[in-house]
């Protein structure tokens, strides 16, 4: 189905309002947030402490160090997955801490 002209001005003038005050981090951020158990699954996203963006680097906190090091050998893949989970290339780095 196409979109029809209304839904694409509303969807230009979104982007402009987002680009204009600098909120798609913030956006790509609360998106990540809400998909990252779907991407992880139950059993990593419980020892999730938190997750954020800074600067393209995707900062993951985890209460678990076995878990830590054990994705510190998957970041590549991760991140390829998470870009494609948000549409574009956000994320450029992974740092476990």
């Amino acid at each position: 189905m196409q979109k029809s002209n209304h839904e694409r001005e509303i969807g230009d003038v979104i982007s402009k309002v987002l680009d204009r005050f600098n909120l798609k981090p913030k956006l790509n951020e609360i998106q990540l947030r809400s998909a990252w158990a779907r991407i992880m699954g139950k059993n990593v996203s419980q020892y999730t402490t938190d997750i954020y963006i800074k600067n393209k680097t995707l900062f993951i906190k985890l209460s678990s160090p076995a878990l830590r090091d054990e994705l510190s050998y998957s970041k590549e893949k991760l991140k390829n997955i998470i870009n494609e989970e948000l549409g574009s290339e956000q994320i450029q780095r992974i740092m476990f801490v």
